[in-house]
């Protein structure tokens, strides 16, 4: 430390940094999972490695598989889902 305090400062700064970017990936997620009130099971480890591209890229695919499996719950595929089922009982 005392032979190349500039050494440590940028070993420290890219510290502060990558735990930063992990601080805010896991916020991100955690505030898209409360919001759709579903798990999203991402691999947060993973994304905090990836880019800001890629982490858009997978959190929107995984949003819309998310949406994908609600339409097929509520709706179906042949209006066999809650919804209709529960128009067709009332």
């Amino acid at each position: 430390m005392k032979e190349d305090p500039d050494l440590v400062a940028e070993s420290l700064q890219s510290q502060i940094s990558a735990f930063l970017i992990e601080q805010s990936v896991i916020r991100l997620i955690g505030a898209v999972e409360r919001r759709l009130e579903e798990d999203l099971d991402i691999d947060k480890s993973q994304l905090v490695a990836e880019d800001w591209d890629t982490l858009t890229d997978q959190m929107l695919e995984t949003i819309q598989a998310g949406f994908g499996r609600r339409h097929k719950r509520l709706i179906g595929e042949n209006g066999n889902g809650q919804i209709p089922k529960d128009r067709k009982g009332g």
